[in-house]
């Protein structure tokens, strides 16, 4: 058996004008669409960090908000006496009376004490200090202390 060999001409070699073109506009076509998902992945990835690095912000606000707005006065008189708000502080901390209970506390008043304690990172956490009030009680209160924000740093109140 004997092979046949063709011979190959002169315009037989190589690709086609149409070929390159049509090769050259995939490419295009595929360097476009990976451009925009990278774009679009890096957009995602910045608005998760930006959402990571608020939403303890956005916790404590609640936090705050949520407690301040049923602050109680002291009863500093006789039965019914309201002459005292109960929410004193200065720059570094704020002391307040609150009806508000957090999750798994006791119902009732709360004297809360908001401000910065030096972390073992060497930075600051802001935290609450909720503790019950009972102005004639004998003994200990309960208390419980809240992380509100962890390394941050630091704090004023106004």
């Amino acid at each position: 058996m004997r092979a046949i060999v063709r011979q190959r001409g002169a315009g037989d070699a190589g690709f086609t004008l149409i070929e390159m073109l049509v090769s050259l506009a995939l490419l295009a076509l595929i360097t476009a669409l990976l451009s925009q998902l990278v774009f679009a992945g890096r957009r995602a990835l910045t608005f998760v960090d930006r959402a990571n690095t608020q939403s303890p912000v956005i916790a404590v606000q609640n936090y705050l908000r949520t407690a301040l707005t049923q602050v109680q006065p002291i009863l500093s008189g006789g039965v019914g006496d309201q002459s005292r708000l109960g929410l004193s502080g200065d720059e570094r901390q704020i002391t307040f009376t609150t009806s508000y209970a957090t999750q798994g506390a006791y119902q009732g008043l709360y004297q809360v004490v908001i401000g910065t304690v030096p972390n073992a990172r060497g930075s600051l956490d802001l935290v609450a200090e909720q503790t019950l009030y009972r102005p004639n009680a004998q003994g200990t209160a309960p208390s419980r202390r809240l992380v509100l924000a962890r390394n941050i740093a630091g704090a004023a109140f106004a």
